[in-house]
């Protein structure tokens, strides 16, 4: 449920852009859309001729668009998916829940009731940002992610000469060009390869070089592969199972952060509804009591 009931206000998480986007879009920052904190209107088709006409089904779908801890829990599977992403790519996991909010106390002790189980750890009332410090059992995780880089280097340099023998000029003009390019990728079973392309050009005015200019280069590759320590899915893609186990809590909380709040609200509705009849009940009273005293009067 990442949008409320009547279609206003719609919480997701935008994909980045920019250039290259095919290449680029899955390492760019994505961004969340601001919070709108603005009441449905509701509230206002309920009231006619000056009266308010309230149901427990309204009560119930008041609660679910404009209850800020639901709207926050609301973000909860949305921060665990963003950080399966996160753990698909290598990264260590991350706590982005927060706890289950009891929301406004009955001052009645009838009415609905629901046991409210948070998070191990969790106290108190209201938002709280999970910490601590990530640990990891076993082998490092490794980098999921390729990686690509690349230099360039251009150099051009003067050198005077006090022996012109060995280089025939007096003056030695040195011009090099330097290009190096890698790429490297990791698996979750255990193989890590890593390619390099290195290539140089070296052009000098010395007739004293019999190879003038000339290019030099190699293509290395390097193969890894793991037989025991760090081998398998299993052990390297520990922390992605984690992680959608944690998107189904986070799917869970949020349906306990709804129940919690909704029978709070309804403990305080049918508080309303019992005070009125108590009233009603005791006008009543004072009523048959007045009729009573002018009978015998």
């Amino acid at each position: 449920m990442a949008v409320r009931s009547n279609g206003e206000n719609v919480i997701r998480v935008d994909s980045a852009h920019g250039p290259l986007g095919w290449l680029t879009n899955p390492y760019r920052a994505r961004s969340v859309p601001p919070v709108n904190l603005a009441n449905t209107t509701r509230l206002e088709s309920l009231v006619r001729a000056g009266n308010l006409y309230l149901s427990a089904q309204d009560v119930v779908a008041l609660a679910i668009e404009n209850n800020l801890d639901i709207e926050v829990q609301r973000y909860g599977p949305l921060l665990a998916r963003e950080v399966l992403r996160r753990a698909q790519g290598g990264g260590a996991l991350r706590s982005v829940g927060v706890g289950v909010a009891q929301g406004p106390q009955s001052v009645s002790l009838q009415g609905v009731s629901v046991t409210t189980i948070g998070p191990v750890g969790s106290a108190g009332e209201g938002v709280s940002s999970g910490g601590g410090i990530v640990t990891q059992l076993g082998p490092p995780v490794p980098s999921l992610d390729p990686t690509i880089s690349s230099v360039v280097n251009f150099t051009h340099a003067t050198s005077p000469q006090s022996n012109t023998i060995l280089t025939g000029t007096t003056a030695l003009i040195q011009t090099r060009r330097t290009f190096q390019a890698g790429y490297q990728q990791n698996w979750d079973f255990g193989m890590s390869a890593q390619m390099t392309f290195y290539n140089q050009n070296l052009e000098v005015n010395s007739q004293s070089y019999n190879l003038n200019p000339y290019t030099s280069g190699y293509l290395d590759l390097q193969v890894t592969q793991n037989l025991l320590y760090g081998f398998s899915p299993a052990v390297n893609g520990r922390n992605i199972r984690v992680q959608k186990n944690n998107i189904r809590i986070s799917d869970l909380q949020f349906r306990s952060q709804v129940t919690t709040t909704i029978s709070a609200v309804l403990n305080l509705y049918w508080d309303l509804v019992s005070f009125n009849e108590d009233q009603r009940a005791r006008q009543r009273e004072v009523d048959s009591a007045e009729r009573l005293l002018q009978n015998n009067v």
